[in-house]
């Protein structure tokens, strides 16, 4: 039998055990997403996580993991199970702020 697996981090923590994930890669996008989905015990995840930590995510089967998202948090729903949206490397562009002369 096959079994699914995944080695998350989010800056410090790491996750192995996730309701879902969804990856969005598309060339009509600008960027990357990766959805995360996890169990939010007790609201304690949610004030442990926050915007702008450093994401990676691997999944395969049977331990056989392939690194398919780096990125950033982006926003953090706090409902039950806990959402996490990440976007990939444009994040970091879309924190600065751009004058024009």
């Amino acid at each position: 039998m096959v079994w699914m697996s995944s080695y998350i981090t989010i800056g410090d923590y790491i996750f192995r055990h996730v309701n879902s994930i969804n990856i969005q890669s598309d060339m009509n996008n600008i960027s990357d997403t990766c959805t995360i989905k996890l169990p939010n015990v007790k609201g304690m995840l949610e004030k442990k996580i926050k915007p702008g930590q450093f994401v990676t995510v691997s999944i395969g089967y049977d331990d056989n993991l392939v690194q398919e998202f780096t990125g950033y948090v982006a926003t953090i729903s706090p409902k039950i199970p806990l959402e996490i949206v990440c976007e990939d490397q444009m994040w970091l562009l879309k924190q600065k702020t751009v004058q024009i002369e």
